[in-house]
């Protein structure tokens, strides 16, 4: 039985950590910041690595700019990575998806 783990630590993502005053939109920079570390290392515990063909959520980075700068989505091949490793509808997966980014506030992703 193959077992898959991860750790994450939040505290960078919050604008407070580099001394700044929270904003109106801080919550949602946060959220949006979490979601991406947590996808992108969902993904790699399914066998995806970064990505350096085309702007996607497996892109790396150096700091937090190029970070905030990567997308929430998936470059249609890792998606078919991704696809082929757990099995989803895509159309279902982006409807859900489009859904859930309204409702965060994420309307570039929506």
């Amino acid at each position: 039985m193959c077992q898959l783990c991860a750790g994450c630590s939040f505290a960078r993502y919050d604008p407070r950590f580099y001394g700044q005053a929270p904003s109106a939109d801080s919550r949602t920079l946060m959220l949006r910041r979490s979601l991406n570390v947590l996808a992108r290392e969902t993904c790699h515990m399914f066998g995806i690595e970064h990505c350096v063909c085309f702007r996607c959520l497996m892109n790396g980075s150096s700091h937090l700019a190029e970070s905030d700068a990567r997308p929430l989505h998936l470059f249609p091949e890792d998606l078919r990575k991704l696809q082929w490793s757990i099995g989803f509808d895509v159309v279902e997966r982006y409807r859900r998806l489009r859904d859930f980014h309204r409702q965060a506030g994420f309307e570039d992703e929506a």
